[in-house]
């Protein structure tokens, strides 16, 4: 049934499967029967409940204990069709004896029912060893096969192989016994390691990396450290930047490999090369983890994303990184789905839905805790708007396509099925300086550097727009509501706009240390407003309270844009 895939049965075998059915519904009292049914639907429940890809040959393989109780059916139901038959017989000549010699015909129909069987098991025979033999080589590779078995001989090497290959099922079943632990390590210890093989090995070259026979660019890789008693350690090391990632390729375009490791048609399937600890290529700073705390299912947590590089074109590649954190074995067939939208407009720019990396978590290897980093790469639309963008991240059942509830931070908060994560900006040049500077410090935290107001005037109903450029010094903890308040003359306040920066949709909670921040506002101007001279006062408050932030060592709380007034045009 793996082999061939669907259906299992040939026609005799399927016919004898359908009486075989109605056989043992009708006699449902005797254990026998029921125990049959039973056996057989128990071993189907599994394929029914499942993804019905019947495509798939983990959808087939998951009918297996169903096997045997289908061919005992099967076979109860062509015993039960050559009885009915030689019952036929039988009445037959009770009946009409001077029509048939029930001796003969018996025989006959014997002989008839054996060749039938033989001929049956001739053509199951043929699929089988013929048919789907041949098959089975056409549509698997056994490169898998060879590049473990090259790896289990490496008994005091040790190997820098991608985690790609380290993932593919094959491989990575038949590494387990010779690799039975899975760790992280860090990059001190990774040099240190490296370093102190190259001394005490027995072998000549006591450390290489494998990279497939079409050289790609690789970022994620295992380091398989072997033991002396055969219970040896994968050891999963930091992502590869985008230049370790080219200093790789490089390094292969200018030595010659050690080895090549050959499949079973003696086709390349992997180059070999020496690894020495300084080699350009292997990671040398930690990753800049934004730190944060999310729990799925009480089953898996994330505790750091970082985005590379932080200020993007449209049309370029970015990169997320995230950091899994696992306790154990996670049973569930998870999918992580990623929804990149800007702040500004509220759309979404891209997607992508990709298994979790839960299958190297499997019980035959001790690997709790584990941190676990998975790489995500996105190429930006070309026509992307410029802007602060963020991703949409969280984990779903392949099947029922329900999301995992995920808690933040403390394990009292409310459940969600989602979490925010991996701000970036896309600009096509980086932003001008202020038309206007001002300089003015609130707090310990912003800046107002200056801002872009317009020139000339206004009339009555008309809208007063300008862009504010502010600076964050530091992390901030609150959000800020921006208030702009024009005065006439005398002081009396005739318009306002408050919002948070960027039309509420960039509270500054989000802003990092030294960002700078383009915050549009717009104040409608009345109709009834007098011709004069207007002043603009800008300054920030706490939405909750109602407090307003003070200028540093001043006692004011707000800035008056200097030297800046509205001429208004009555006519």
């Amino acid at each position: 049934t793996w082999l061939g895939q669907w259906p299992a049965l040939n026609v005799v075998s399927a016919v004898g499967f359908l009486i075989g059915l109605l056989v043992c519904l009708y006699h449902m009292k005797t254990a026998p029967c029921r125990f049959l049914l039973l056996w057989w639907a128990i071993g189907v429940t599994p394929t029914v409940l499942s993804r019905q890809d019947w495509a798939a040959t983990s959808t087939i393989l998951r009918g297996i204990v169903a096997w045997p109780a289908l061919f005992l059916i099967s076979g109860v139901g062509l015993t039960a069709l050559a009885d009915l038959s030689f019952k036929w017989i039988t009445n037959l000549r009770k009946t009409t004896p001077q029509l048939l010699n029930t001796d003969s015909h018996s025989n006959w129909l014997a002989a008839c029912l054996f060749l039938l069987l033989i001929a049956d098991g001739t053509m199951s025979a043929h699929n089988y060893f013929s048919v789907w033999a041949t098959t089975y080589d056409r549509r698997f590779s056994d490169d898998a096969v060879y590049l473990a078995q090259y790896l289990n001989a490496q008994t005091h090497r040790l190997s820098l192989i991608p985690l790609s290959a380290f993932k593919e099922n094959t491989t990575n079943l038949l590494l387990q016994t010779h690799y039975p632990n899975l760790g992280n390590i860090g990059l001190d210890t990774l040099h240190t390691l490296l370093e102190a093989n190259q001394l005490t090995s027995q072998e000549p070259v006591p450390a290489v990396y494998l990279t497939p026979a079409q050289p790609d660019s690789q970022t994620d890789f295992v380091l398989l450290v072997p033991s002396g008693n055969g219970r040896g350690t994968a050891y999963l090391l930091p992502p590869f930047t985008a230049p370790q990632a080219e200093a790789l390729l490089s390094q292969m375009r200018a030595t010659a490999p050690l080895s090549i490791i050959l499949n079973g048609k003696q086709a390349p399937i992997a180059r070999v090369y020496p690894l020495v600890a300084d080699a350009t290529f292997l990671p040398d700073e930690p990753i800049p983890w934004q730190p944060t705390q999310a729990n799925f299912n009480k089953e898996v947590w994330l505790t750091g994303y970082y985005v590379e590089p932080s200020v993007v074109k449209p049309g370029q590649m970015l990169t997320l990184y995230i950091n899994w954190q696992i306790q154990g074995p996670v049973d569930g067939d998870y999918y992580v789905f990623l929804h990149l939208f800007d702040v500004r407009h509220l759309q979404r720019r891209g997607q992508s839905n990709s298994p979790f990396n839960s299958m190297l978590l499997n019980p035959g290897r001790r690997s709790a805790p584990l941190d676990l980093v998975d790489t995500y790469r996105f190429w930006l639309p070309p026509d992307s708007p410029e802007g602060v963008y963020l991703f949409e991240m969280g984990l779903y059942h392949n099947f029922s396509l329900k999301r995992l509830p995920v808690v933040i931070g403390d394990v009292d908060q409310p459940t969600d099925d989602k979490v925010i994560l991996g701000k970036f900006h896309v600009q096509r040049e980086p932003p001008p300086p202020p038309q206007h500077a001002l300089g003015a410090q609130f707090g310990d935290s912003l800046i107002l550097i200056g801002g872009d107001f317009p020139e000339g005037s206004l009339l009555p109903g008309q809208t007063l727009s300008y862009t504010l450029h502010w600076q964050a010094i530091h992390s901030i903890n609150r959000n800020y509501t921006v208030f702009n308040h024009l005065l006439d003359a005398a002081g009396n306040l005739r318009a306002q706009q408050d919002s948070m920066p960027q039309e509420d949709r960039y509270p500054t909670s989000m802003w990092d240390p030294g960002e700078i921040v383009r915050d549009q506002h717009a104040i409608p101007l009345p109709l009834d407003l007098k011709p004069g001279q207007y002043t603009l006062r800008i300054g920030l408050y706490e939405p909750e309270t109602g407090q307003r932030l003070h200028l540093k060592n001043e006692a004011k709380d707000f800035v008056e844009v200097p030297g800046f007034h509205i001429t208004l045009d009555a006519d």
